[in-house]
């Protein structure tokens, strides 16, 4: 697999301590991972996309990710749909048919800040999983006040799932990515 994580540090994931759910979340993903063939990248955003780690090996990058996690900070707007955008085109440009491309997008789900539209975006991805390279979306809402309207939409547009960050959620993630291999 090559899977992006999608993390959301933007102001609003300070609340009701969303990023610190998000980091502990994040550690146990990684250490569920079994195999040292999968490939996991980060891609994290608050008012623009930063912080971008391409997909490696996990087993040359498990530690260098998770000390990446404990760094992540909350601060300014929500560029979601970017940073989603900025992960789907990075696996259609790798091109590797014979992996599942997955997307994990962990956040409070209120975009803010992206140059690309939700309507754009899923109409991308759609005609990009048919002509391209198959990726699925899984979008992980933290707090009451995650936009499920956006993170259903992403969801949907590849057939993934989006689900509330319960701590069973986050404990199933692997094994529920896992059906999709």
């Amino acid at each position: 697999a090559n899977i992006y994580l999608v993390v959301d540090t933007s102001g609003s994931m300070a609340e009701q301590d969303k990023l610190k759910q998000a980091q502990s979340a994040l550690k146990t993903f990684l250490d569920q991972i079994q195999g040292d063939r999968d490939r996991v990248g980060m891609v994290s955003f608050s008012t623009r996309v930063y912080g971008t780690i391409a997909p490696q090996d996990i087993g040359k990058q498990r530690e260098y990710l998770k000390s990446q996690v404990n760094v992540l900070s909350a601060d300014g707007r929500t560029a979601l749909l970017d940073a989603v955008s900025y992960a789907y085109d990075d696996l259609q440009r790798r091109g590797e048919r014979d992996r599942i491309n997955a997307i994990v997008v962990m956040t409070d789900g209120i975009e803010n800040a992206s140059s690309i539209t939700l309507n754009q975006l899923t109409q991308k991805v759609k005609q990009g999983n048919q002509r391209g390279v198959p990726v699925v979306i899984f979008c992980i809402g933290y707090g009451s006040d995650a936009d499920w309207n956006v993170l259903n939409a992403l969801a949907e547009a590849t057939g993934g799932q989006a689900r509330s960050a319960d701590p069973e959620t986050i404990r199933r993630l692997y094994k529920i990515l896992s059906t999709y291999f």
